[in-house]
């Protein structure tokens, strides 16, 4: 009887909590109109201008409007879980995890491989391929399909948390749903079998527990297991650093350590030593690079020296940042907004990002919720909104290329007296960039790193001007509490 009563009573506490949590997400205004601003402009990319350009062009190769993407398919589906397959399995095997030409059945070997080049295509540091060692028991077709489940529930959860760091959790989290559903880096990531919906939930997670539950030690290990993973999560260690929180830095170096061992130290120092210098080479390009390095490329010829002009940019933007935090006297009230500075300059920094990796930017992706913050904005929102849904523009609809291609190669030459056939229409609005249109091919071709780029300066401008409004309020604190000690 006792226990059906406390079961009873823990089931009503939990339905009073949610319906409270869903009333207050909703009491905010501002939020909604967010959400429907989102809806709207996302949407109507997605929906009414693919659907528009079919009607109009009426050929039959457009079968697919929305299949405009800015990735290049693989030889098969899964073609970037493949190198994670074979390194799971050859650990099953009790052989090196980096080995290009293992003892392994052929099943389990990645189609894809060159052994020529002496390098494995696995990438990653150790750790990814223990934690999916249970996958590659399956045949490929059934582990692709779990990864690719798996890494749904994951980014799912990972919106989910990183929402719950607001207020207005709620409003975020359906606006992060439709933003990730008809984003082509959430395609590119199913198409590819990438895996970043599990450093996306570590993140998130992590945020959540440290910014709202207050403990710094989980926090800490969820963080290091993040940056075990793919190594991109390690700037957000700053967070850490700039509150002298020990207990979270130490947990993540204890954290660090203890996984390193298990994983094998052999195999994290050949990772460091020959992986990764190997895999940072790599040039990516074709509109699926989002860096900053090859966003530079537009501007100068590239070369080795620009990743370098890259990483130094984002290690002095940072420098500057850490700045501004450490000035800011409420900085606790505007992690979100930190969070956010962060997770794009980590993905700037990297020598390439391949847009499937914007899969793990869920803060700056919902950065447009942080403006119910401020009352300076409050004032007109939805003025304050277009820089941010300009970016998402540029960043999450698969047919922003469309419109992109519209606007810089279409709509200027019919100004100059030039028709084009629907046959004609359908090749540049579809797949072609001008070669001769170099403003056709920065925003085509380098869409996302343009949006990053536009977001990133927005956000940071906004927490600068946070940041001289707390030191303005503690100086005229400071200034009343003496003139009153005076007075006394």
């Amino acid at each position: 009887m006792f226990k059906s009563e406390k079961f009873k009573f823990l089931v009503d506490r939990t339905v009073l909590r949610f319906q409270l949590d869903w009333r207050y997400s909703w009491s905010s205004r501002p939020a909604r109109s967010i959400l429907w601003s989102v809806l709207f402009c996302t949407l109507l990319l997605t929906g009414l201008v693919p659907w528009s350009f079919t009607y109009w062009v009426d050929i039959p190769q457009w079968t697919n409007p929305w299949r405009a993407s800015d990735f290049v398919a693989m030889f098969a589906p899964g073609a970037d879980y493949w190198p994670i397959y074979q390194a799971s399995a050859t650990l099953a095997a009790g052989q090196s995890l980096y080995s290009p030409t293992p003892d392994i059945p052929d099943d389990k070997k990645d189609p894809g491989a060159k052994p020529e080049t002496g390098f494995s295509q696995y990438s990653y540091p150790p750790p990814l391929a223990y934690i999916l060692l249970p996958l590659s028991r399956l045949p490929f077709p059934q582990s692709y399909n779990c990864i690719v489940t798996l890494n749904v529930i994951m980014t799912v959860l990972g919106i989910w948390f990183a929402a719950r760091c607001l207020p207005w959790a709620w409003p975020a989290f359906f606006a992060g749903l439709v933003l990730y559903g008809q984003s082509s880096f959430m395609h590119f990531e199913i198409e590819r079998g990438q895996t970043n919906g599990l450093t996306l939930l570590c993140i998130s997670l992590m945020a959540y527990i440290y910014f709202r539950k207050k403990n710094s030690w989980l926090a800490g290990t969820l963080l290091a297991l993040a940056t075990l993973i793919k190594m991109t999560p390690l700037l957000l260690f700053f967070c850490f650093i700039v509150r002298r929180d020990t207990v979270a830095i130490l947990s993540g170096i204890g954290t660090s350590l203890v996984v390193i061992f298990i994983t094998g130290v052999w195999n994290w120092a050949y990772w460091i030593s020959d992986v990764a210098p190997y895999w940072s080479r790599v040039s990516v390009g074709w509109g699926m690079d989002h860096s900053l390095n090859y966003l530079l490329t537009w501007f100068f010829l590239d070369s080795n020296d620009l990743k370098l002009v890259a990483f130094a940019s984002m290690a002095t933007l940072t420098i500057l940042f850490a700045i501004f935090v450490m000035l800011n006297k409420q900085r606790d009230n505007y992690f979100f907004l930190e969070l956010s500075i962060l997770s794009i300059i980590m993905n700037l920094s990297l020598p390439w990002s391949a847009n499937y990796k914007l899969l793990m930017l869920a803060f700056p992706l919902l950065s447009i919720f942080c403006i119910p913050y401020f009352k300076f904005l409050l004032s007109n929102h939805t003025i304050a909104s277009i820089p941010f849904l300009t970016s998402l523009w540029l960043i999450v609809p698969v047919t922003s290329l469309q419109v992109i291609h519209f606007f810089t190669a279409i709509l200027p030459a019919i100004f100059r007296g030039k028709r084009f056939t629907r046959l004609e229409f359908y090749n540049i609005i579809s797949q072609r960039v001008l070669e001769n249109n170099s403003i056709d091919s920065l925003f085509a071709d380098r869409r996302c790193a343009v949006g990053l780029v536009l977001l990133l300066i927005a956000l940071i401008a906004l927490y600068a001007k946070t940041t001289f409004i707390s030191r303005d309020r503690s100086l005229s604190l400071s200034q009343r509490s003496r003139r009153v000690m005076a007075q006394g």
